[in-house]
């Protein structure tokens, strides 16, 4: 697997967690496998069970 496939993989499940179908490739700021810290209140941080990788995207696009 690629890393451009696990970009993939990881995008789609975290579509599905921030219940948004409307999220972007691009509008994953930061991925990794260990722990993230968001920058500022604009940010949240999503943990991907199936991947067990961490995601942090816009607040604005997390519609839990």
């Amino acid at each position: 697997m690629s890393v451009r496939d696990f970009e993939k993989t990881i995008w789609r499940e975290c579509q599905k967690v921030a219940c948004n179908k409307k999220l972007r490739l691009k509008d994953l700021l930061e991925w990794s496998t260990g722990k993230l810290k968001p920058e500022d209140k604009t940010e949240v941080v999503l943990f991907l069970p199936e991947t067990g990788c961490q995601v942090c995207i816009p607040r604005v696009h997390d519609l839990r």
